[in-house]
């Protein structure tokens, strides 16, 4: 195919604090094999000056500026606005794409008008451990179900394939989806944002799509290395909106109550890791790598269940203001 043929790829690379990572991330996408894109770096609202790494780079790369930080959907959104190209490639600054990762998205991209949303196979930086593959939606999980994660990559997820939702770390939007579907939800600030917007295209018809020649890393929480509890308090907060923005109240009700299951399982597991000192899921992680990166602490159990009985506050107050203010407008 002529260059001139080919579909332009803006890469959105947002920024918060990346001075530890980002000029990689830069290096890793000005080095790709794919001959047409344009480089967006979206800083959001950094305090290291990370922003100046972009700076060196330009005019190969194009920095946009925010004052604040304003989550992950509304500083993408700040480059998709100014986007060109007709596929967006949402990167994080702590990923490293593999010199064919963006030919072999547009490949499969190019190949079904009905795919609308691609993912990558996601590696832990440095190794051949995956940790995305594609993604299965649970609501009532810890988290989110990562196809493949902890495994050792032996090419037993080297099939292209549907699936539910594909990791923010590395996606590719066509602008079909953008124009029909929307911008990314800023309600979300951090996490689910992903997987609402592969929700909300797929209810729109469009494929999602993991593509497994397209190879990325990633330096999994490094935005979050201070603030865990926080990240757990958004990640449950997030997963109850989630349901709220995209189910009938007759759903929510169900969930809610199926729910309660979850957060009962969940006390459960964390009397028995004091009691016993060990939980049962961590006595079934064998890989080794898996338990190096995962915390199975008093604290940290502990933090998950004061993240649950935040976000369950957060949510009465939700529905209490939302039914309140409906009461008041059919009154009026």
């Amino acid at each position: 195919m002529l260059l001139s043929e080919l579909p332009l790829v803006s890469v959105i690379v947002l920024n918060y604090n990346g001075k530890d990572v980002l000029e990689e991330c830069i290096m890793s996408l000005l080095n790709s094999n794919y001959p047409k894109m344009e480089v967006i770096v979206v800083d959001n609202g950094s305090t290291d000056e990370s922003y100046m790494i972009a700076k060196r780079y330009q005019p190969r790369v194009k920095l946009i500026r925010s004052l604040r930080n304003l989550g992950y959907s509304a500083g993408n959104n700040l480059g998709i606005r100014v986007a060109k190209g007709e596929y967006v490639f949402l990167v994080n600054n702590d990923a490293i794409i593999h010199p064919d990762c963006i030919c072999e998205l547009v490949k499969v991209a190019s190949s079904d008008p009905r795919i609308g949303i691609l993912g990558c196979k996601v590696y832990y930086k440095g190794t051949r451990i995956i940790q995305h593959a594609g993604g299965k939606l649970n609501l009532s999980a810890t988290s989110l179900p990562h196809v493949g994660v902890f495994e050792e990559d032996h090419g037993q997820y080297d099939e292209i394939s549907d699936v539910d939702y594909v990791s923010g770390v590395a996606m590719m939007i066509k602008r079909e989806v953008i124009n029909k579907v929307g911008l990314l939800n800023e309600c979300y600030f951090a996490y689910w944002e992903d997987v609402d917007y592969c929700f909300r295209a797929r209810k729109a018809g469009f494929r999602i799509v993991y593509v497994p020649k397209a190879i990325v890393e990633h330096f999994e929480g490094f935005s979050w290395k201070k603030r865990s509890l926080l990240q757990k308090f958004l990640y449950e907060r997030n997963r109850l909106l989630f349901v709220l923005n995209n189910f009938s109240n007759k759903d929510v009700a169900i969930f809610l109550l199926t729910d309660i299951k979850n957060i009962v399982s969940r006390m459960v597991e964390a009397i028995r890791r004091i009691l016993l000192g060990k939980s049962s899921y961590e006595t079934r992680i064998v890989n080794v790598y898996a338990k190096e990166r995962l915390t199975f602490s008093v604290s940290g159990i502990f933090q998950w269940g004061l993240a649950l009985i935040a976000a369950y506050l957060w949510l009465t107050m939700t529905l209490f203001r939302r039914y309140t203010k409906r009461y008041i407008i059919s009154e009026d």
